[in-house]
C-alpha cells in the first residue's frame, strides 16, 4: 500500500541504475522503523546515456529521482540511499567534491547543493526496489532528458541575451511570470501558486524587454531561469571574490529569489578560496582621500613568487590596479616601469613607497624630482604605513595562487586577475576602471542585457548612389579606364557593390560616377549570363568571401602598364586671349 506524504516523518529517496534504466523511490519511515513508499519513478537511458560509465550512470540515477521528486524534497531534509559506494563521498554535503571529478558529476553535485540531505549506502541485495525498477523501467522521459540537454548547453554555451531569452521561454515559472506582466497580475495568488510569490511581491518593478523579464530598481536587472543560475554564479566566482564583492556585482546585472543565500552557499563551499583564504584581517590607518584619480600612488614589490619579482602599483583613489614583472629589482628596472606607466596615465603628484634600497637612490630621488613628484617614504620596519600597497600585495598573491590552482599559467592568471579586478565595482557599486578612466569597461556581464543596435544604420542615412542606379566605375585592371555598372547593394554609407559585365566589384563613391541614361541597358554579368542582371542581394557572410570576386584581373610581371590618359597638345596662348 503506499503512504500519503506526511511532513512529519522522515524522507528517504532510494535510486540505483541498470545499464539501459533508473529508477527511484520516495518512501517514509514509519515511527516503528518500516519504510513505506510514497511514489515510484523510473525511465529507460536514452542512446547517449547508455555510454556513460557506470558512476555516471548511478549520478543520473540520484538526480532523477531527485528531480522527480523535488516538489515533495524542496525545503525539507531527507536521506539519499545508493548502493555506489564512491558516490557517497562525492555528493556528501560534508566533503569537498574531489577536484579530477567529471565535469557532469561535478554539475550534479552543484545542482545537489540546493537541497538539504545525508547520503547513505546500501548493499544491492537490500536495495531490491530500486533495482527492480532500474531492471523493469516504464519508459523514456524526454522532459528529463530534454532538461539534461539544455542544462548541458547552458553551461557551454556564452550567456548573453538570446541565451537567457530562450532559456526564460523554457522556464515554467518565469512563462506565467511574463504572461502576469503582460496581462495584469490577479488580486492574490492562489494556495498552488507559492512559487510565484517572489515575483508577486516585486510586481510593479517586473517589466518585460525584448522577452526578458527585468527588474527595476536602482538599476535595471535581468531576472536569470533556474537553468542558468548556476552558471552565473560560477561567473561571479569567477577570480574566487568573496560574498560582499560578488553581491556588487550582481546587484549590477542580474537577480532571481535568493541570489544572496546563492552567492554565500557557493563562496563557503569553494575549496580553492578556503585553502588560499587569510586566516586574520589587519588594521591599517588611513591615508587622506585623493580628491581626484592619479593624485596618489601606492607602490610596492612582490616576490620572488611565481618565479618572479612584481612591481605592484594601486591608485589611492581608485584603486585601480598595474602589475609589472621585473628581471630585477634594481633602480634602473623600476625607473623604466614607471616610465613606462607614467606614460600612458600621467605624472602622479606623491608616490607613497617603502625604504627599499631600489626607492631611496640617488638615481630614484633623481627621478622624482625632475618629473615634479613628491616621494614619500613610510617609518622603517612600519608596513602598515603602505596599507593600500602591502594589502594588494596579499591580493595578488592569493588570487593569483587561486587562478593558478585552477589550471591557468602564470601570466594567464595575472591577466584573468587584473582584468576581474579592474571591473569589479567597489562598495559604492563603482568599478576602480570607471574612476580612474570615466567610464565603465565592457565585460561580459555587459553583453547580459544591452540594447541592440540596428546593424543596418547606414539604410537610415541618405547615400550617393541608390540600388539599381546605372553609374560608372574605375577599373584598375586591363581595359577601359571606366566601366558600366548597376549598384547591386550597399555595403555601408560610401561603399557600394557594383554589378559590372565582368562580374561584382567593390568600390568607394570616390571611385564611382553617375551614369544618366533613359535607355540604360541591364548589365549583364559575364559569369551568370542574362538571367544574372537581376537585383542579387548578397548576405552580410558572403561579403568578405565576395570580396575576392571584386579583385581586378592581375598583370604578367613583364607587362608594362601604359598610361591611359589622353595627351592633349600644348595649347599656346595669343595676345587676344588677355584682351577680355
Amino acid at each position: 500500500m503506499l503512504a500519503h506524504f506526511r511532513e512529519d516523518l522522515p524522507i528517504v529517496v532510494a535510486t540505483d541504475a541498470s545499464s539501459y534504466g533508473v529508477g527511484a523511490v520516495l518512501s517514509h519511515i514509519n515511527p516503528d522503523g518500516t519504510e513505506q513508499p510514497i511514489a515510484f519513478a523510473s525511465k529507460t537511458l536514452n542512446r547517449h546515456q547508455e555510454n556513460y560509465s557506470q558512476i555516471e550512470k548511478e549520478g543520473l540515477a540520484i538526480i532523477f529521482g531527485v528531480k522527480k521528486f523535488h516538489q515533495f524534497l524542496y525545503g525539507q531534509k531527507f536521506t539519499l540511499i545508493t548502493d555506489h559506494k564512491p558516490l557517497v563521498s562525492i555528493f556528501s554535503p560534508d566533503k569537498n567534491l574531489p577536484t579530477m571529478t567529471a565535469q557532469r558529476i561535478q554539475r550534479w553535485a552543484i545542482t545537489l547543493m540546493g537541497y538539504q540531505f545525508q547520503i547513505k549506502y546500501r548493499k544491492t541485495t537490500n536495495h531490491a526496489n530500486a533495482d527492480a525498477l532500474s531492471r523493469l523501467p516504464s519508459g523514456p522521459d524526454e522532459d528529463f532528458d530534454n532538461g539534461e540537454i539544455n542544462q548541458v548547453v547552458a553551461i557551454q554555451t556564452p550567456i548573453d541575451i538570446e541565451v537567457i531569452r530562450k532559456s526564460t521561454n523554457s522556464d515554467k515559472i518565469l512563462r506565467r511570470v511574463k504572461e502576469y506582466i503582460q496581462k495584469g497580475w490577479p488580486h492574490k495568488l492562489c494556495p498552488n501558486d507559492q512559487d510565484l510569490r517572489p515575483y508577486f511581491n516585486r510586481k510593479l518593478s517586473l517589466i518585460t524587454q525584448n522577452d526578458l523579464i527585468l527588474l527595476q530598481s536602482d538599476v535595471t536587472r535581468v531576472t536569470i531561469p533556474y537553468l542558468l543560475r548556476d552558471q552565473v554564479l560560477r561567473r561571479l566566482h569567477d577570480g574566487h571574490w568573496g560574498v560582499v564583492k560578488m553581491k556588487q556585482l550582481a546587484r549590477q546585472h542580474c537577480w532571481w529569489d535568493g541570489i544572496d543565500n546563492d552567492i554565500a552557499r557557493i563562496a563557503a563551499g569553494c575549496e580553492n578560496c578556503k585553502l588560499a583564504g587569510p586566516s586574520d584581517r589587519r588594521e591599517y590607518s588611513s591615508w587622506p582621500e585623493p580628491q581626484a584619480p592619479w593624485q596618489r600612488v601606492h607602490i610596492d614589490f612582490a616576490g620572488p613568487v611565481f618565479g618572479s619579482m612584481w612591481l605592484l602599483c594601486i591608485d589611492a583613489f581608485s584603486q585601480f590596479p598595474f602589475v609589472y614583472k621585473l628581471a630585477n629589482t634594481t633602480t634602473e628596472s623600476t625607473i623604466f616601469a614607471l616610465t613606462t606607466l607614467f606614460a600612458s596615465e600621467g605624472l602622479p603628484e606623491t608616490i607613497v613607497s617603502d625604504n627599499g634600497p631600489q626607492l631611496t637612490a640617488d638615481a630614484f630621488k633623481t627621478f622624482c624630482h625632475q618629473n615634479a613628484i613628491k616621494h614619500i617614504t613610510i617609518a622603517p620596519f612600519h608596513p602598515p604605513s603602505n596599507g593600500l600597497a602591502e594589502r594588494f600585495v596579499r591580493t595578488f598573491k592569493t588570487a593569483v595562487k587561486k587562478n593558478i590552482d585552477d589550471g591557468l599559467q602564470v601570466n594567464e592568471s595575472v591577466l584573468k586577475f587584473l582584468s576581474s579586478y579592474r571591473t569589479m565595482p567597489n562598495a559604492k557599486g563603482i568599478s576602480p576602471a570607471h574612476l580612474l578612466h570615466g567610464r565603465p569597461a565592457r565585460t561580459l556581464f555587459s553583453q547580459m542585457f544591452s540594447v541592440e543596435n540596428d546593424k543596418n544604420d547606414f539604410k537610415q542615412t541618405s547615400t550617393k548612389f541608390s540600388s539599381n542606379e546605372s553609374v560608372y566605375i574605375r577599373n584598375y585592371g586591363r581595359g577601359e579606364k571606366w566601366l558600366k555598372g548597376v549598384v547591386d547593394r550597399h555595403l555601408g554609407k560610401v561603399m557600394y557593390v557594383v554589378r559590372t559585365s565582368m562580374g561584382y566589384f567593390k568600390r568607394h563613391q570616390n571611385q564611382m560616377k553617375s551614369r544618366h541614361l533613359n535607355d540604360a541597358k541591364p548589365v549583364e554579368d559575364s559569369r551568370g549570363g542574362p538571367n544574372s542582371v537581376t537585383n542579387i542581394l548578397l548576405p552580410d557572410t558572403m561579403v568578405d568571401t565576395a570580396n575576392e570576386q571584386y579583385q581586378e584581373q592581375p598583370r604578367s610581371p613583364l607587362e608594362v602598364r601604359r598610361s591611359g590618359r589622353i595627351r592633349r597638345s600644348v595649347h599656346r596662348y595669343q595676345a587676344e586671349d588677355f584682351r577680355n
